[in-house]
């Protein structure tokens, strides 16, 4: 349940916070709900830097736009996909993620 609600988390707005307090909270206790708390945030957090280099683009360009969109629309597919893997048991590695909490 913990792993599923790590990636849930993105969707219904807690973002950073939700993935680092299940990853703090579950520490040694459980290591698969853990992995995925790390994995999510990592995640969360190479989202949140598109976004924001988004955002720059959106000041300088109009194509920032177009690309907020679609990494909003990417966000929500792949952690739907993420919450189905670890209901399932199953690892997932988000794609052009970002591994800076390990």
């Amino acid at each position: 349940m913990w792993a599923v609600f790590a990636h849930v988390s993105g969707i219904v707005g807690l973002g950073l916070i939700g993935p680092l307090v299940i990853m703090l909270v579950c520490g040694d206790q459980r290591p698969y709900a853990k992995a995925h708390a790390t994995e999510a945030l990592n995640f969360h957090i190479t989202v949140l830097l598109g976004a924001v280099l988004s955002l720059v683009l959106v000041f300088v360009f109009f194509l920032g736009i177009f690309t907020m969109i679609a990494i909003g629309i990417a966000a929500l597919v792949y952690s739907i996909l993420a919450a189905v893997a670890a209901s399932r048991w199953e690892a997932f590695r988000y794609p052009l993620t970002l591994r800076l909490v390990t």
